[in-house]
This record gives C-alpha cells, sequence and structure tokens, in this order.
C-alpha cells in the first residue's frame, strides 16, 4: 500500500528510493487506526522513556542502545500512566545482515519491559535482473534470512519473546519488466 501511494505521488518513483520515514509514517498511521481512542498514543522517532525498561546489570551491551529513539512507539495510559506496549523499527533497500542491530535492539527493549508487549520489525527493498523468477527467489531469499535473524537475536530471551510467524509479499511492478519489491514484517511477543 505504502509502494503504491508513493509512486503515485513521486510520480512513478518507487518507495526504497524515497525516505524510509514515508514507510515509517504509514504504519504508524495503521497502528493508531487499530487502537483508536484516548488511551493510546503513537509516536514517531521517539526517544523511549528508559527509567520504564529494566536493563541487565552493568555496562550496556551495544544492542541495547539506552539512548537514542525508535522509528514507532505505542503507549497505552493505564491509572493515568503511559506504558510502551509497542515498538517498531524499519529498514529498507540493506542487506539483511545491516538489520541485526536495530532486531537485537528490539529483543533487549522487549526483554527489559515487565509487562507484556509488542516489537515489530520491517522491512522493504526491491530487485531487478533479466530473469523475473530468479528476481523473486532473491527477495524470498531476503525475507527468509531476515526470519532467520529474527529468531536468532531472539533465542538468548529465557522464553520471555515469541517470534511469530514472518509475513512478507513479492510484489510485481506492473509497469516495469522483470522488477519486484519485498514488504517484510515480524513480529516478537514478550509474554508474562
Amino acid at each position: 500500500m505504502a509502494h503504491q501511494r508513493y509512486s503515485k505521488m513521486s510520480g512513478g518513483y518507487w518507495v526504497w528510493s524515497g525516505a524510509e520515514y514515508f514507510v515509517t509514517v504509514k504504519i504508524a498511521e495503521k497502528i493508531r487506526a487499530a487502537f483508536k481512542g484516548e488511551g493510546w498514543a503513537v509516536f514517531l522517532e521517539e526517544p523511549l522513556n528508559y527509567s520504564d525498561i529494566r536493563f541487565r546489570r552493568g555496562a550496556p551491551a551495544k544492542n541495547e542502545r539506552r539512548s537514542g529513539r525508535v522509528d514507532v512507539a505505542a503507549y497505552e495510559k493505564r491509572d493515568n500512566a503511559w506504558s510502551l506496549r509497542s515498538i517498531v523499527e524499519v529498514k529498507s533497500g540493506v542487506a539483511p545482515s545491516q538489520c541485526v542491530s536495530d532486531i537485537k535492539r528490539i529483543v533487549a527493549v522487549l526483554e527489559g519491559l515487565s509487562e507484556p508487549a509488542v516489537g515489530c520489525f520491517a522491512f522493504y527493498s526491491s530487485h531487478s535482473g533479466k530473469n523475473l523468477e530468479r528476481v523473486k527467489s532473491t527477495l524470498r531469499k531476503r525475507a527468509e534470512s531476515l526470519q532467520r535473524l529474527v529468531v536468532e537475536c531472539a533465542a538468548g530471551s529465557k522464553g520471555k519473546l515469541v517470534v511469530e510467524e514472518a509475513s512478507y509479499k513479492i510484489t510485481e511492478d506492473i509497469a516495469e519488466d522483470n522488477d519486484c519489491y519485498l514488504a517484510f514484517a515480524i513480529t516478537i511477543e514478550r509474554e508474562v
């Protein structure tokens, strides 16, 4: 959906060639639409309130990045206090191996929360070539690699985190020959 909107807005350019922020905004809009009401708030480029997150003792690991922002954060209001319920990190057009720090950050934040929460990693990319089936295969391998990375990163969570099955879609661009784009998302749930 975001791809088609960006293509129409930009005069035919693919979303991966534009700002990652465009897709991030579309994700935040969908989250907000799903959680209507005064008890929910969704923020972009949100600095987390790290006092709510109990990281392990000692020096922070690289993946904890105790300062900084997440692409999307959703909070629920309970008893006049806002509690982090979901974080989303978005990546585009990079190799799956370049997504590891974002995935590890999601895992570290979810592990540090004391209540149920959901993390999501979203990725989009495109690929083109002379052979359409080979193009699709390349994108399918990216999606499978991303799923493996998420499962590996969450594996050390001592049973608190559950990785859901990845959802991805490979779409052919009808305007171009042998061009396809990949939209990928996977969720990690923190259970109590």
